[in-house]
Parts: structure tokens; sequence; C-alpha cells
């Protein structure tokens, strides 16, 4: 815990700035390339479902990758 919190008070005096990017619904963006994935069904916590998302900016990178395996008979899964 001690190592923690001074991490924290390190990185405190720099700012963080927003770039703004957006975030990319997984599901859909494997359903509209036509990829198969697979996505974890189980809860987090027992009770929260989960949700698949990821910036904007590394969508077609994941999508592709989930093509790549497609042609290779594997299917990712997102947990």
């Amino acid at each position: 815990m001690e190592a923690g919190y001074e991490l924290v008070q390190q990185i405190l005096p720099f700012e963080v700035e927003e770039c703004g990017e957006g975030l990319a619904d997984i599901c859909k963006a494997a359903e509209a390339g036509g990829v198969e994935m697979l996505f974890s069904e189980s809860k987090i916590v027992d009770e929260l479902d989960r949700i698949f998302y990821i910036r904007e900016g590394l969508v077609d990178d994941l999508i592709a990758v989930g093509r790549d395996m497609n042609e290779r008979g594997w299917v990712l899964k997102i947990e």
C-alpha cells in the first residue's frame, strides 16, 4: 500500500491531457467486419455485466487480428 501511495504522489504533479478519442464497441465492430469473436459471458464480481469497448484508434487493428485468426480456423475470445 505504501509503495502504491508513493507512486501516486510522484505522478500527481504531471498534468493529464484528454485527447478526446472516443470508444468503439468491439462486439459491433466484429459483427460489421464479418469477424467471428467470442465474448466472455461471466459476470464481474458475480453481478456486473462485462462491457467490451476499446479506443477507436485501436479497433481496426483488433478486428484485423480477429480476421487473421479466423483465416487460420481460430476464434479470438475477449475476456
